[in-house]
């Protein structure tokens, strides 16, 4: 399992990159991001979060609109949201 956050919960505010204990989660672009090769699975980021925007399995983020993506070994999880088109 491996922790994700989701952008469009995420408000960038940082509480989690300076609670990790390893360095995993960094703030980019106004979100935060989790180095999955860094995370030790702790847990820290997910109590801390104050807006509920880190899960530790991907099925916990749910609904039509959200696309699961990684990237590279290991590296990090991004979610997505899909463009709807009317």
């Amino acid at each position: 399992m491996a922790y994700a956050v989701n952008p469009n919960i995420c408000q960038g505010c940082g509480v989690c990159a300076k609670t990790c204990p390893t360095g995993a989660i960094k703030v980019e672009d106004g979100k935060a991001i989790i180095y999955q090769t860094l995370c030790n699975q702790c847990g820290a980021c997910v109590t801390v979060c104050p807006y509920g925007a880190i899960f530790r399995d991907l099925s916990e983020i749910q609904g039509p609109e959200s696309v699961k993506e990684g990237y590279g070994e290991g590296s990090f999880i991004v979610i997505r949201a899909k463009k709807i088109s009317c």
